[in-house]
């Protein structure tokens, strides 16, 4: 498996635990033992994908700088395709 499919298969599954973390956030008063064991449980789940996250954008970026790396070297790279005018 490459870096890049990796990477973005890192992406996917830390959203994917973040939105189902998100679905299954209690509202309300927190009263029972029960719902503050389940608070307990989706924070930690919430907690558990931020490195994910950040693991699968961290990869992702080194592909993109080594792509514009290698633009660079070969000479092919143009402030127009990367400038941003207003």
């Amino acid at each position: 498996m490459t870096d890049d499919r990796l990477s973005g298969l890192a992406l996917i599954a830390g959203t994917c635990g973040m939105i189902i973390a998100l679905g299954l956030h209690p509202t309300g008063h927190v009263a029972a033992e029960p719902m503050i064991r389940m608070l307990i449980a989706v924070h930690a789940l919430a907690l558990a994908c931020v490195p994910v996250q950040f693991l699968g954008a961290y990869v992702a970026g080194i592909a993109v700088a080594s792509a514009r790396l290698r633009e660079i070297a070969r000479g092919e790279w143009t402030c127009r395709r990367t400038c941003v005018t207003l």
